[in-house]
């Protein structure tokens, strides 16, 4: 880990959350909430988010492509 510890906050974008893991090399994130850790994200934990959303987006598009 280095120090200090880098850290996201909840508002962090998953995009660039996972740019940050990418460029430098790191597998994990503490989120930090007003000095306070309030849980830690895996890449695995941002990976799944935007596949679950681009499941969801293609979905959305097969039912709009059906219906229209």
């Amino acid at each position: 880990m280095t120090s200090p510890a880098v850290t996201v906050e909840p508002a962090t974008a998953v995009d660039e959350a996972l740019s940050m893991m990418t460029r430098r090399r790191f597998r994990h994130f503490p989120v930090v909430e007003n000095g306070q850790l309030i849980a830690f994200i895996s890449i695995g934990d941002l990976v799944k988010h935007k596949m679950d959303a681009v499941q969801h987006e293609a979905e959305a598009l097969r039912h709009y492509i059906t219906v229209a």
